[in-house]
Protein backbone atom coordinates (compact mmCIF):
# COMPACT_ATOMS: atom_id res chain seq x y z
CA UNK A 1 0.00 0.00 0.00
CA UNK A 2 0.95 2.96 -1.21
CA UNK A 3 1.76 5.95 1.25
CA UNK A 4 0.26 9.45 0.35
CA UNK A 5 2.62 11.91 -0.22
CA UNK A 6 3.57 14.11 2.86
CA UNK A 7 3.31 17.87 1.53
CA UNK A 8 5.99 20.01 2.95
CA UNK A 9 5.14 22.18 5.94
CA UNK A 10 4.41 25.75 4.87
CA UNK A 11 7.24 28.46 5.87
CA UNK A 12 5.99 31.36 7.41
CA UNK A 13 5.13 34.24 5.52
CA UNK A 14 7.73 37.21 6.30
CA UNK A 15 5.32 39.80 7.24
CA UNK A 16 3.29 37.52 9.38
CA UNK A 17 2.96 38.37 12.96
CA UNK A 18 4.69 35.72 14.81
CA UNK A 19 7.52 35.47 12.11
CA UNK A 20 8.40 39.51 12.34
CA UNK A 21 8.56 39.29 16.24
CA UNK A 22 10.88 36.61 16.74
CA UNK A 23 13.04 37.93 14.01
CA UNK A 24 13.25 41.38 16.20
CA UNK A 25 13.33 39.34 19.59
CA UNK A 26 16.59 37.55 17.59
CA UNK A 27 18.02 40.47 16.72
CA UNK A 28 19.06 39.41 13.08
CA UNK A 29 17.91 42.06 11.17
CA UNK A 30 16.26 45.34 11.13
CA UNK A 31 13.83 44.86 8.29
CA UNK A 32 11.54 43.13 10.71
CA UNK A 33 10.82 45.91 12.93
CA UNK A 34 10.60 48.25 9.28
CA UNK A 35 7.63 46.09 8.81
CA UNK A 36 6.40 45.70 11.61
CA UNK A 37 6.23 49.74 12.07
CA UNK A 38 4.16 49.73 8.80
CA UNK A 39 1.80 47.00 10.00
CA UNK A 40 1.53 49.30 12.96
CA UNK A 41 2.02 52.54 11.42
CA UNK A 42 -2.03 53.63 12.27
CA UNK A 43 -1.36 53.01 15.80
CA UNK A 44 2.02 55.35 16.09
CA UNK A 45 0.15 58.01 14.07
CA UNK A 46 -2.64 57.60 16.48
CA UNK A 47 -0.42 57.75 19.57
CA UNK A 48 0.85 61.03 17.97
CA UNK A 49 -2.30 62.61 17.42
CA UNK A 50 -3.49 61.85 20.87
CA UNK A 51 -0.16 63.26 22.56
CA UNK A 52 0.89 65.45 20.76
CA UNK A 53 -1.56 68.54 21.98
CA UNK A 54 -0.42 68.22 25.39
CA UNK A 55 3.16 69.23 24.50
CA UNK A 56 1.80 71.98 22.78
CA UNK A 57 3.07 70.22 19.32
CA UNK A 58 1.45 71.59 16.30
CA UNK A 59 0.51 70.12 13.33
CA UNK A 60 4.17 70.16 11.89
CA UNK A 61 5.58 72.29 14.26
CA UNK A 62 8.26 71.97 17.22
CA UNK A 63 6.86 72.58 19.80
CA UNK A 64 9.88 75.12 21.67
CA UNK A 65 12.86 75.24 22.56
CA UNK A 66 13.21 72.24 23.70
CA UNK A 67 12.78 70.91 20.00
CA UNK A 68 10.24 68.49 20.54
CA UNK A 69 8.35 68.09 17.35
CA UNK A 70 5.88 65.46 16.33
CA UNK A 71 9.15 63.30 14.09
CA UNK A 72 10.20 62.60 17.73
CA UNK A 73 7.28 61.80 19.07
CA UNK A 74 6.86 59.14 16.85
CA UNK A 75 10.18 58.05 17.61
CA UNK A 76 9.09 57.68 20.55
CA UNK A 77 6.57 55.71 20.13
CA UNK A 78 8.01 53.47 17.41
CA UNK A 79 11.26 52.77 20.42
CA UNK A 80 7.82 51.93 22.78
CA UNK A 81 6.91 49.36 19.86
CA UNK A 82 10.07 48.05 19.70
CA UNK A 83 10.55 47.02 23.04
CA UNK A 84 6.96 45.51 23.25
CA UNK A 85 7.87 43.61 20.34
CA UNK A 86 11.21 42.23 22.59
CA UNK A 87 8.89 41.65 25.55
CA UNK A 88 5.56 40.31 24.57
CA UNK A 89 5.91 36.70 25.41
CA UNK A 90 2.57 34.89 23.67
CA UNK A 91 2.90 31.45 25.50
CA UNK A 92 2.03 34.09 28.63
CA UNK A 93 -0.41 36.34 27.19
CA UNK A 94 -3.43 34.46 27.95
CA UNK A 95 -2.67 33.89 31.28
CA UNK A 96 -4.01 36.78 32.53
CA UNK A 97 -6.46 37.29 29.88
CA UNK A 98 -6.37 37.47 26.25
CA UNK A 99 -3.65 39.61 25.67
CA UNK A 100 -3.18 39.86 21.70
CA UNK A 101 0.19 41.95 20.73
CA UNK A 102 -1.94 44.81 19.06
CA UNK A 103 -3.32 45.72 22.88
CA UNK A 104 0.45 44.60 24.50
CA UNK A 105 1.79 47.80 21.69
CA UNK A 106 -0.99 50.06 22.36
CA UNK A 107 -0.74 49.82 26.08
CA UNK A 108 2.91 50.14 25.81
CA UNK A 109 3.13 53.19 23.66
CA UNK A 110 0.66 54.38 25.47
CA UNK A 111 2.53 54.29 28.84
CA UNK A 112 5.86 55.88 26.96
CA UNK A 113 3.86 58.89 25.35
CA UNK A 114 2.26 59.56 29.39
CA UNK A 115 5.90 59.53 30.20
CA UNK A 116 7.19 61.80 27.91
CA UNK A 117 4.28 64.00 28.40
CA UNK A 118 5.03 64.24 32.21
CA UNK A 119 8.90 64.49 31.19
CA UNK A 120 7.56 67.75 29.54
CA UNK A 121 6.01 69.22 32.09
CA UNK A 122 8.56 68.61 34.43
CA UNK A 123 11.05 70.36 31.87
CA UNK A 124 8.76 73.03 31.20
CA UNK A 125 7.91 73.47 35.09
CA UNK A 126 12.02 73.60 35.09
CA UNK A 127 12.60 76.12 32.63
CA UNK A 128 9.51 78.91 34.06
CA UNK A 129 11.68 78.94 36.91
CA UNK A 130 14.82 80.21 34.66
CA UNK A 131 12.68 82.21 32.18
CA UNK A 132 13.56 85.42 33.61
CA UNK A 133 17.30 84.97 33.51
CA UNK A 134 17.08 84.08 30.11
CA UNK A 135 15.00 87.02 29.34
CA UNK A 136 17.45 89.50 30.31
CA UNK A 137 20.41 87.23 28.55
CA UNK A 138 18.75 86.94 25.24
CA UNK A 139 17.04 90.31 24.83
CA UNK A 140 13.54 88.83 25.38
CA UNK A 141 10.97 91.11 26.38
CA UNK A 142 8.93 90.08 29.15
CA UNK A 143 5.43 87.74 28.22
CA UNK A 144 6.85 87.65 24.78
CA UNK A 145 5.65 84.59 22.73
CA UNK A 146 7.78 82.76 20.00
CA UNK A 147 6.05 81.75 17.01
CA UNK A 148 6.89 79.11 15.17
CA UNK A 149 8.59 80.58 12.11
CA UNK A 150 11.32 81.67 15.36
CA UNK A 151 11.40 78.48 16.87
CA UNK A 152 12.11 76.77 13.23
CA UNK A 153 15.12 79.47 12.88
CA UNK A 154 16.50 78.59 16.54
CA UNK A 155 16.55 74.86 16.04
CA UNK A 156 18.16 75.39 12.41
CA UNK A 157 20.94 77.60 14.40
CA UNK A 158 21.95 75.83 16.59
CA UNK A 159 24.50 72.57 16.46
CA UNK A 160 23.63 69.25 17.41
CA UNK A 161 25.67 69.39 20.98
CA UNK A 162 24.05 72.71 21.56
CA UNK A 163 20.30 71.36 20.88
CA UNK A 164 21.80 68.49 23.50
CA UNK A 165 22.67 71.05 26.27
CA UNK A 166 19.93 73.36 25.94
CA UNK A 167 17.25 71.25 27.24
CA UNK A 168 19.09 70.14 30.35
CA UNK A 169 20.42 74.17 30.50
CA UNK A 170 16.06 74.89 30.64
CA UNK A 171 16.09 72.28 33.27
CA UNK A 172 17.67 74.44 35.52
CA UNK A 173 20.80 72.35 35.27
CA UNK A 174 24.11 73.76 36.05
CA UNK A 175 27.50 73.93 33.59
CA UNK A 176 29.20 70.94 36.09
CA UNK A 177 26.19 69.05 36.18
CA UNK A 178 25.08 69.30 32.49
CA UNK A 179 29.04 68.57 31.84
CA UNK A 180 28.80 65.05 33.28
CA UNK A 181 25.94 64.14 31.55
CA UNK A 182 26.93 65.15 27.80
CA UNK A 183 30.35 63.96 28.41
CA UNK A 184 32.40 67.31 27.91
CA UNK A 185 34.11 69.87 30.13
CA UNK A 186 32.24 72.72 32.06
CA UNK A 187 33.83 75.02 30.19
CA UNK A 188 32.70 73.55 27.16
CA UNK A 189 29.11 73.44 28.21
CA UNK A 190 29.32 76.88 28.95
CA UNK A 191 30.83 77.99 26.08
CA UNK A 192 27.90 76.20 24.41
CA UNK A 193 25.42 77.77 26.43
CA UNK A 194 27.05 81.26 25.53
CA UNK A 195 26.56 80.51 21.80
CA UNK A 196 23.11 79.69 22.30
CA UNK A 197 22.18 83.01 23.55
CA UNK A 198 24.09 84.51 21.67
CA UNK A 199 22.08 82.84 18.77
CA UNK A 200 18.85 83.27 20.10
CA UNK A 201 19.30 87.46 20.88
CA UNK A 202 20.33 87.88 17.27
CA UNK A 203 17.32 86.39 15.67
CA UNK A 204 15.33 88.11 18.09
CA UNK A 205 16.70 90.83 17.11
CA UNK A 206 16.41 90.52 13.26
CA UNK A 207 12.86 89.74 14.11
Amino acid sequence: MRMPKKEPAEEPEEDHLEFLLKRIRSGENTSAFEKLCERYANLLDSAVRQFAPSMGIGSDSASDLLGIGREELRQDAAVALYKAACSYIPEEAGKGGDVSFGLYAKICIRNAMITQVRRYNRMKKHAAKHRNTVQSETGMSDGQVLNEETVRLIQEKLSPYEKQILPLYLDGKPPREIAGMVGHTEKSVSNGIYRIKSKIRKILERN
